[in-house]
C-alpha cells in the first residue's frame, strides 16, 4: 500500500475498479485504458 501520508496529499483518489468476478487481476495498460475512459466521460 501507500504512506497515509502520500494519500493524504493527493488531489483526489479514483475509486477501485470492480469486476463481476472475484478475479481481479488487470494489466496496467488495461486499468489506465477504464480509468482514463471514467475521468473523460465522467462517470
Amino acid at each position: 500500500g501507500l504512506a497515509k501520508e502520500l494519500i493524504d496529499s493527493c488531489d483526489f483518489i479514483l475509486d477501485p475498479i470492480a469486476g463481476n468476478t472475484e478475479y481481479n487481476h488487470l494489466s496496467v495498460r488495461s486499468a489506465a485504458s477504464i480509468y482514463l475512459d471514467r475521468i473523460i466521460n465522467d462517470k
